[in-house]
């Protein structure tokens, strides 16, 4: 938390909110609250994030979490029930941590603390229960209450202690003054407290001013915090606040997007490289089809009857290298040659299909490692901060989903679980788009196919499974086009027959219906749903590698 910002905006955030009811208490996503006051066009912001906390005036209200108040933290939950329409009774602050404390009109008490191990929300009931965001943080923050100096609702004294000190600096060295200074303000950051000893008079004037509840002259606002106001417009110390912290929460976002691409990407590369791995190993193990081949064509020159050897074997001439013999198997023991035969040329088969597969399959996962490499490249070669980020971070997701990974929020939500169940959802669902562009969903287990259908897809969503056998479940996202093309429809039925375990090439029924027309049954195992309303599309079941993936 800036000490220095804290103490020029706490007088403007006690007359704008002190003395109000307060109408509904909000999370900030799980980063913080927002209260809500009437009368009014602010609201008060207590966030854990960026940097160790921040307080102010924020005039957007924060964005409601999916999921209803059952999605709300339990902090902001009880906070809400704690706080609505009880009147804030006063703000006041905490030099040696720092802190902002509100306390209501009704006894209860809500503290922002910025500590060395992060920010912590603190907060007392009117029967004096306490409990903090992070959980688990009371014992932390009281003891940090505990240090030198208490909460002041008037800064008066301190501004008084700030002109002393400015009016001796001159006869102190840099260090000495940098010293004096942090006996008046403990929690000032050695960089706040040299950028404060440098500053001339007026600056620091201006200052003190700001802090007795006056305006923060421009050339003190540039001087003294600087970061509020670099390339931004608006002179007001609110109006600079909330653009600050906007853009910081912008920027955080932007960061974690970023990195959690980088994570995408390294666990791609690592998932395609163990199976690039994995075919070599196969391919070592597996035989040669002709070496298994001539085997079959030695017994078929010998003839049905052959002389067998005690151990069980056939040694017979090799037609294709004279001189040499073969030493075949008999297997099963007592089968005839042309029946070992037979076996030998179903397994050359076999290998030679097996060869081709692995050939493509691996060279596949080769080409796809390459286009990872590149993703990678790209994710280091961005920007930390702007639009060309953003715009950057829109093309690897582009990138990734064109190998079908989910990489978008909305898309990679679903693979998140409980912990419980992490093993059998921890992959992201597969990811399409349909002839039309719209965006389809695929499952890749029981659990999953839970999460997608019930957590994920909108009411007017439409979903798919193929009729009485096992199977993905498939969401077609809708978005506001109520009823997409028939190509489309099509198109997400052979997604959902391809991934159920009907052969290729076999024509088999696929159920449709909208997602609010599905149910679980109470008790029901992962995965087992009913359905009310519903079409019936017949599709032939079309082989996975052909589907197009975005």
């Amino acid at each position: 938390m800036n000490l220095l910002h804290l103490l020029a905006v706490f007088p403007r955030l006690a007359r704008e909110f002190v003395g109000r009811r307060v109408e509904r208490v909000l999370p900030v996503e799980r980063r913080g609250v927002h209260l809500i006051l009437d009368r009014s066009r602010h609201g008060l912001r207590l966030d854990l994030s960026p940097g160790k906390g921040i307080a102010l005036a924020c005039s957007s209200a924060p964005r409601r979490p999916r999921g209803g108040r059952s999605a709300w933290p339990d902090f902001a939950a009880r906070l809400d029930r704690d706080w609505r329409d009880k009147v804030l009774g006063t703000l006041q602050i905490h030099a040696g941590i720092p802190a902002l404390r509100a306390e209501s009109a009704s006894g209860g008490s809500l503290t922002l603390l910025s500590l060395r191990n992060g920010a912590v929300l603190l907060a007392r009931s009117a029967d004096g229960t306490r409990h903090s965001f992070p959980r688990d943080r009371v014992g932390d923050a009281e003891r940090a209450l505990e240090t030198v100096g208490g909460f002041l609702s008037d800064l008066n004294a301190l501004g008084a202690a700030l002109e002393r000190w400015a009016a001796m600096r001159e006869e102190l060295t840099r260090e000495e003054s940098i010293i004096n200074l942090g006996a008046i303000l403990p929690a000032l950051s050695r960089e706040g407290a040299q950028r404060l000893s440098s500053a001339e008079d007026a600056d620091i004037t201006g200052f003190v001013a700001a802090i007795r509840g006056g305006d923060l002259p421009e050339r003190s606002r540039r001087r003294v915090l600087p970061e509020l106001w670099e390339g931004l417009e608006s002179s007001d110390l609110l109006e600079a606040g909330e653009a600050w912290y906007l853009a910081a929460i912008d920027t955080a976002t932007l960061d974690a997007r970023r990195q959690g691409l980088a994570r995408i990407v390294r666990g791609e590369t690592k998932r395609r490289t163990r199976a690039v791995a994995a075919i070599a190993r196969e391919s070592e193990r597996a035989e040669d089809p002709q070496v298994v081949r001539r085997r079959a064509d030695a017994l078929m020159a010998a003839g049905p009857r052959l002389p067998r050897g005690a151990d069980g074997f056939w040694e017979l001439s090799d037609p294709w290298n004279p001189g040499e013999t073969q030493r075949i198997a008999v297997d099963p023991p007592g089968a005839t040659s042309h029946e070992v035969a037979d076996k030998l040329y179903s397994r050359a088969r076999k290998e030679a299909r097996g060869s081709k597969v692995r050939e493509a399959r691996d060279k596949e996962l080769r080409g796809e490692l390459k286009r990872l490499e590149r993703l990678a490249e790209q994710l280091r070669a961005l920007p930390g901060a702007g639009e060309i980020l953003e715009a950057g971070l829109e093309e690897v997701e582009s990138g990734l989903e064109a190998l079908g990974i989910a990489a978008r929020p909305e898309h990679r939500e679903i693979s998140a679980a409980p912990k419980s169940h992490a093993r059998s959802a921890d992959k992201a669902a597969r990811v399409f788009h349909s002839p039309s562009g719209f965006v389809v969903l695929v499952g890749r287990s029981s659990r999953q196919n839970d999460r997608l259908t019930f957590k994920v897809a909108g009411p007017d969503d439409l979903w798919f499974h193929v009729m009485g056998q096992p199977g993905a479940h498939v969401v077609l996202r809708t978005g506001d086009r109520r009823d997409p093309p028939e190509d489309d429809l099509l198109f997400a039925a052979g997604l959902a027959a391809a991934w159920s375990r009907i052969c290729v090439g076999e024509r088999v029924d696929v159920h449709m219906a909208r997602r609010k027309h599905v149910r679980k049954p109470r008790g029901a195992p992962p995965g087992a749903v009913t359905v009310r309303k519903s079409r019936t599309l017949q599709v032939v079941v079309p082989p996975r590698p052909d589907l197009p993936r975005i």
